[in-house]
């Protein structure tokens, strides 16, 4: 068959197709659109011009359709399509919204500003789900270190609105580079502010965004690890222990109280041990091997039934396997059983290694 024949017997399925795309009768054009998805040809301007109309369509379906097919049809970059997309990224339904959301993914080009800046308004748009669509559309073309989408995103840190605040968080966790100074600099000055959740995200951002050793940063930190909200003191610790440097003495003795807790004291509200299992782990990254304060703080905690699996994982990155027999030769023959017993049972296999040779000789 010539080549002419072939276009020809193309044209003409793909005319067929695009007028059951307008039958009364929804099987009609859904089969019509499952059909044109596989045979229309990337870039074919016939179908493409068939189907921008229909996502202004009163339909929701019709609309819904019309956008998913142009994501296959359409080619990457195409500002037509593109621009007739951007709407329906508010639009009121979500089925059209995520039709929408996903042909634009895959269109949208890195870096292409004019998407973005259609994008950005979005973050604070009154839908979560509208918000969220255009957070992860931004993730996907924004470029690392775009300014212009940081300068965009840094207020939004500190909006009446937490969703915003996070969504705006997470993407610019994605798009900041490390050790960026102006970013570093606007997150620390949120480290006062009067919201705990705009402390916590700025302190968490912190941990993620400056560089190792930062001198800024750590002395920034430290006065958060006794803020009044528990999620700011257990991120705190978190970020302490990915930006102080190992063996930093400041950060340890400030962190080392933190392992204590008073079950009478009705302001200590760490009775699940968030802040101070996120403590343990930054202890066990920054203490040097078989540093003897933080071994000794952490042995204790082997017969704590919250934090007991935490502290035998530091201990054994410590390298202080000695430390915990000795401890555990000090229990009582049912105290060590009972340890030893609580570590199987919650898969605590630093525990169980440590132990088990002991629990060999006293059965002996």
């Amino acid at each position: 068959m010539s080549a002419s024949n072939n276009r020809s017997k193309y044209d003409d399925e793909v005319t067929e197709l695009l007028r059951h795309l307008s039958d009364d009768r929804e099987r009609v054009q859904s089969y019509a659109a499952e059909r044109l998805k596989i045979k229309a040809k990337k870039g074919d301007e016939r179908v493409v011009s068939a189907l921008l109309p229909l996502l202004s369509h009163d339909d929701l379906a019709e609309r819904s359709r019309a956008a998913g097919l142009l994501g296959s049809v359409a080619e990457e970059g195409d500002e037509k399509v593109i621009s007739g997309l951007l709407p329906l990224l508010s639009d009121d339904q979500w089925v059209v919204r995520r039709s929408a959301a996903k042909s634009f993914g895959s269109l949208a080009m890195k870096g292409d500003e004019r998407v973005i800046s259609a994008l950005l308004p979005l973050l604070s748009h009154d839908n979560p789900d509208v918000r969220s669509i255009a957070s992860g559309l931004l993730e996907r073309v924004t470029e690392k270190g775009d300014e212009s989408v940081i300068s965009a995103l840094l207020p939004l840190l500190s909006d009446d609105d937490w969703d915003v605040q996070w969504t705006a968080a997470e993407l610019l966790r994605s798009v900041a580079e490390k050790g960026d100074k102006r970013v570093v600099s606007a997150l620390l000055a949120l480290l006062s502010h009067d919201d705990p959740g705009v402390r916590y995200l700025a302190v968490g951002l912190l941990g993620s965004v400056a560089e190792k050793g930062d001198q800024r940063v750590v002395p920034a930190l430290l006065p958060l690890l006794s803020d009044d909200d528990e999620n700011v003191r257990s991120d705190a610790a978190k970020s302490l222990g990915s930006v102080a440097e190992k063996g930093d003495e400041r950060v340890i003795s400030a962190l080392l109280p933190l392992l204590s807790h008073d079950d009478d004291d009705d302001d200590d509200d760490d009775f699940l041990g968030i802040v101070r299992k996120q403590v343990i782990k930054s202890l066990a990254k920054l203490a040097k091997k078989g540093d003897e304060r933080v071994v000794s703080a952490l042995l204790p905690l082997l017969s704590d039934d919250i934090l007991q699996e935490s502290a035998a994982k530091a201990l054994k990155s410590l390298q202080a396997p000695s430390s915990v027999s000795t401890e555990y030769t000090q229990l009582s023959i049912q105290s060590k059983m009972e340890l030893f017993q609580h570590a199987i049972k919650t898969n605590n296999a630093a525990l169980v290694t440590a132990l088990a040779p002991h629990v060999i000789d006293d059965h002996q």
